[in-house]
């Protein structure tokens, strides 16, 4: 019962445009500490509890991430929040590897 009540909020959430709707708040917000920071949790539950497996939408969210990470260098929790959602969209899709390392997140940190 368990497994399919994950798989349906897996859809749900997929269709829902999730990650889109968090990466428009964060654009919105880009200078509120508080909502990168929720915003930055709420994309890592999403991809660490609904099974991630990548989307066209992999580079918005990269660059969204990145964006923030050089815009908050000096924030240590903020990048130890930035890291962790980069990390949920590499595990699962390994191809999305070089685009994170070409979107500056090593520099950024």
């Amino acid at each position: 019962y368990m497994l399919s009540f994950m798989d349906e909020n897996q859809v749900r959430a997929r269709a829902a445009g999730a990650i889109a709707s968090v990466i428009r708040v964060l654009d919105i917000h880009a200078d509120n500490v508080q909502v990168q920071l929720e915003g930055f949790w709420a994309l890592e539950y999403i991809l660490q509890y609904f099974r991630y497996q990548g989307t066209a939408s992999d580079t918005a969210a990269i660059d969204a991430i990145v964006s923030a990470m050089t815009r908050h260098q000096s924030n240590a929790e903020m990048q130890k929040s930035f890291c962790k959602v980069l990390n949920e969209i590499t595990k699962n899709n390994k191809e999305n590897r070089l685009p994170v390392t070409q979107a500056g997140a090593i520099e950024a940190v």
